[in-house]
């Protein structure tokens, strides 16, 4: 499942939230699959809790790095590899010029790499779900 809060605004100036739960393998809906969508004048836990999604699923979420996801502990987590790609871009860009290496920029082509071999994998039809023990 992937979570995504957006800030809509309703009127001139009050924000209301606009939370997606999607399941898919991506965080763009697809028609195929099935896409929850719901908003809130709350951002954070209580928004989440109203929308009525995260505290009653059990799996993987994927998601960013914001840290009201992290206090749902019966699901397990994992990062959006855009979000972390974009994590380790900004990271790459503070790099000195004249560096020879960053390790930033070896991690985001490794998850490139990655993410190559499991489209691979699953479009051979290979199982490509991981169990934890």
């Amino acid at each position: 499942m992937t979570a995504s809060p957006t800030p809509r605004w309703q009127g001139s100036t009050r924000p209301v939230y606009g939370w997606r739960a999607a399941c898919t393998g991506c965080t763009a809906p697809a028609p195929d699959r099935y896409t929850f969508i719901t908003c809130h004048t709350k951002r954070g836990r209580k928004g989440i809790d109203d929308a009525g999604v995260l505290g009653r699923f059990h799996g993987v979420a994927v998601h960013d790095a914001w840290a009201p996801y992290d206090t749902y502990l019966d699901i397990e987590h994992q990062l959006c590899c855009a979000h972390a790609l974009r994590e380790l871009q900004g990271v790459a860009e503070l790099a000195p010029p004249d560096a020879d290496w960053c390790w930033a920029a070896q991690a985001a082509d490794a998850l490139v790499a990655m993410q190559h071999l499991v489209s691979q994998a699953t479009a051979s039809g290979a199982e490509t779900s991981m169990s934890t023990p």
